[in-house]
C-alpha cells in the first residue's frame, strides 16, 4: 500500500528478494519483476511463491547482471541496505539505470539497524542521503503478529528518491 503508486504497472528490480515475501507482495501490483539475489536459498524460497505478474529469478550480483543485460531497464528498484552501503547503491543504480525510481527500506528499530546515541543510523544515513540526492522518505508503524516484538508495533521506513547520473 505504500508504495503502490510507484510500482502499479511498473517493471520493479527486488535486489536482495531473500524469501520471496515481498517480491510475492509487489506481483500483485507491478507488470513485471526481476527479483535478485546473491544466495541460493533465497532463490529457492523465491522460485516456490506464487506471483500475480511474470517474475524473473536470477542468482547473481544485481549490478553485475544489470550491466551484462543492458536491454534490462526496471522502471524501479527496490531495496534494503546496510547504513553504510545505502548511498553505495544509489551511486551504482544511478550509474546504470539514470531515471528509475530507487527505492531504499530503512530499519527504525535496533533489531535491524545499528543505533547510536538512542537514533537508528540508517535513518540519519537516509536523512542525509534524501537531502543530498534531492529525495524523501517516509515512516511507518505498524502491528505485528508476535506480542514479544516491541509490544505488537514495528516501525520502517523507505527513502525514495530518482537515480540520476553523478
Amino acid at each position: 500500500e505504500v508504495i503502490e503508486e510507484m510500482i502499479t504497472d511498473k517493471f520493479l528490480c527486488h535486489i536482495g528478494c531473500q524469501t520471496g515475501v515481498v517480491t510475492e507482495e509487489f506481483s500483485k501490483k507491478c507488470k513485471k519483476i526481476l527479483a535478485i539475489d546473491i544466495e541460493e536459498s533465497a532463490i529457492q524460497k523465491t522460485s516456490k511463491r506464487n506471483y500475480h505478474c511474470p517474475v524473473q529469478i536470477e542468482k547473481i550480483d544485481a549490478i553485475k547482471y544489470l550491466k551484462e543485460n543492458t536491454d534490462v531497464s526496471p522502471e524501479v528498484f527496490y531495496l534494503w541496505a546496510n547504513y553504510d552501503a545505502m548511498e553505495s547503491w544509489v551511486k551504482k543504480i544511478s550509474d546504470i539505470r539514470a531515471g528509475a525510481i530507487i527505492i531504499l527500506g530503512i530499519g527504525l528499530q535496533a533489531a535491524v539497524s545499528p543505533v547510536k546515541n538512542s537514533k537508528p543510523l540508517q535513518l540519519d544515513k537516509a536523512k542525509e542521503l534524501a537531502k543530498k540526492y534531492d529525495g524523501k522518505i517516509k515512516l511507518f508503524s505498524f502491528n505485528t503478529q508476535e506480542e514479544s516484538r516491541s509490544r505488537g508495533v514495528g516501525a520502517f521506513g523507505l527513502l525514495i528518491l530518482e537515480a540520476k547520473k553523478i
